[in-house]
């Protein structure tokens, strides 16, 4: 894991939203409106070490990796399942009764889930034989998974559920071992690659596809641990959007950075009215963007009165449309990173208290939400 501010959802930009304080913050002439969207209780608690478990099987359907037996047992985060949850009918059933979630790739449909008594891991044989990688391919109108044999997908990597050369079908960071990253979009679009130099000093990236090989304009500075395929967009997100203040430097914007199968870089730019707003009020978090549907998506860990929640922009207007709790209710926040629907349309997540494994003091409440993002304000 790196520091560096661009690391990407799912991988590096998660834990940068647990920095946030909860200063409150003065106020400033810039205004944003409230307007609330609906938002989805799913009743799914996420385990208290576990990052970001969770990711869409299609544009309603959320896959989470949650408790097996009771939370309040002894260690009880290391018995795990995941379970699927509808939001057209509000429901929840289990997918994998004994395992955890390790990927999914919506538009070709597969999933990649670790099947078998999590605690085997943590707790040693007397659990069973170490659970075990299962590729499985996902059935919408009948909600479930449908085993997918290897045999039957060669070259797939099952930690980044994308298809990849041999050489790396095994490997989570294929090629950061020997100094030529390869970050692969979805099959037949090829991978893209640069060589790392000593010092990290910003490199050329190109775009590998079949025998085509394209410059692209951006250097490797600007690209996170990961790509992710947006596919209301028909993009990859290079890297997410940020916004940062600090008393050295000021104000710093950084354009989210989008690529098409094509080669073609796009940039979408941090909203210069939320900038405006989070500078005259001296956001003492980083303001993550995401694109979604019509527009973007703002994550500001903290509480809502040091500015945390979520902010929508669309047609040029921004607002806030999730708060991260009272301003009495300190320490309620985002947890994880933010998964947006393959149709932009929602976004799920992960707020509360912070919970401690000590059974006395934990709590039973779901967690993970979604909020509807192309709905009507309340």
């Amino acid at each position: 894991m790196t520091s560096r501010w661009n690391d990407l959802a799912k991988a590096a930009w998660a834990p940068a939203l647990l920095l946030a304080t909860c200063t409150a913050w003065a106020a400033g002439a810039t205004k944003i409106p409230d307007a609330e969207l609906p938002v989805i209780e799913t009743g799914v608690a996420m385990l208290p070490n576990a990052r970001g478990p969770f990711a869409w099987l299609d544009a309603h359907t959320l896959a989470i990796t949650t408790f097996a037996g009771d939370p309040r047992a002894t260690n009880a985060w290391t018995s795990q399942q995941v379970v699927a949850f509808d939001t057209r009918n509000r429901q929840r059933h289990t997918l994998v009764p004994q395992g955890r979630l390790s990927c999914t790739n919506p538009p070709a449909g597969v999933v990649s889930a670790v099947v078998g008594d999590t605690r085997a891991y943590f707790q040693g044989s007397e659990f069973g034989p170490a659970p075990a990688t299962q590729w499985f391919k996902w059935d919408g109108a009948a909600n479930r998974l449908v085993p997918w044999p290897e045999r039957a997908h060669p070259n797939w990597n099952s930690s980044l559920c994308r298809q990849t050369l041999a050489e790396d079908v095994r490997h989570p960071m294929p090629g950061a071992d020997n100094g030529q990253p390869r970050l692969y979009l979805q099959p037949g679009e090829g991978f893209i690659t640069w060589h790392r130099a000593f010092g990290n000093e910003p490199q050329p990236v190109r775009l590998i596809s079949g025998d085509r090989e394209i410059a692209l304009d951006v250097t490797s500075d600007r690209i996170g641990l990961n790509i992710t395929h947006l596919p209301f967009l028909g993009a990859h997100l290079l890297s997410a959007g940020l916004y940062r203040w600090t008393d050295k430097r000021g104000e710093q914007r950084f354009a989210a950075l989008l690529l098409r199968a094509n080669g073609q870089i796009e940039r979408a730019p941090f909203p210069p009215a939320l900038a405006a707003y989070f500078t005259e009020r001296r956001l003492s978090s980083d303001a993550l963007l995401l694109p979604v549907a019509g527009g973007s998506l703002v994550i500001v860990a903290g509480s809502s009165a040091a500015g945390g929640g979520l902010y929508l922009t669309r047609d040029g207007k921004s607002s806030r449309i999730w708060f991260a709790g009272a301003p009495d209710h300190e320490s309620f926040r985002i947890m994880s990173a933010i998964e947006v629907s393959p149709d932009g349309c929602r976004a799920a997540f992960d707020a509360r208290w912070p919970i401690t494994q000590d059974p006395a003091t934990l709590s039973l409440e779901g967690s993970v939400k979604i909020i509807e993002l192309c709905a009507k304000p309340k």
